[in-house]
């Protein structure tokens, strides 16, 4: 099974990211791929050269390799070995793009539990996803 994760270090992605490694670890044949997708950034987060980059940058940059450390460490404490795929632009655009070229069998997302008014206006990443993915989606709730 190949299954794409989707983090950005939010509590609920957090979340996602540790449900998705207790179903990996009970499978056999699994391919794991955690995504973080960065709207301003365009830089490689694991080798940047610091002295081209605007302080914001750096900072954002940092932050993205914190998350995907962490998310990594989850699968690692299961032993499993994840890949990173880290893109930059409009999150549910690239989450849709690589969860269709990438062949997923599943697609792992969090979200925040929303009730009456907020419904109606989800404009979240994870309602953009799930409204034109045609991979299997589970999304992870409180």
């Amino acid at each position: 099974m190949k299954i794409l994760v989707c983090t950005d270090g939010s509590d609920h992605s957090q979340r996602a990211v540790k449900g998705a490694a207790k179903i990996a670890a009970s499978l056999k044949h699994v391919e794991i791929h955690i995504i973080n997708v960065c709207e301003t950034v365009g830089i490689s987060v694991f080798d940047y050269d610091k002295t081209l980059m605007r302080a914001e940058e750096v900072k954002i940059a940092e932050r993205v390799k914190t998350i995907m450390n962490e998310a990594v460490k989850v699968f690692e404490e299961k032993n499993l070995k994840p890949t990173i795929i880290l893109k930059r632009g409009n999150p549910g655009s690239e989450i849709i793009k690589e969860a269709s070229e990438g062949n997923f069998d599943l697609l792992i997302l969090g979200t925040r539990k929303t009730g009456g008014f907020k419904k109606l206006f989800l404009g979240s990443v994870c309602n953009a996803v799930v409204q034109k993915v045609s991979t299997n989606v589970m999304i992870v709730t409180h």
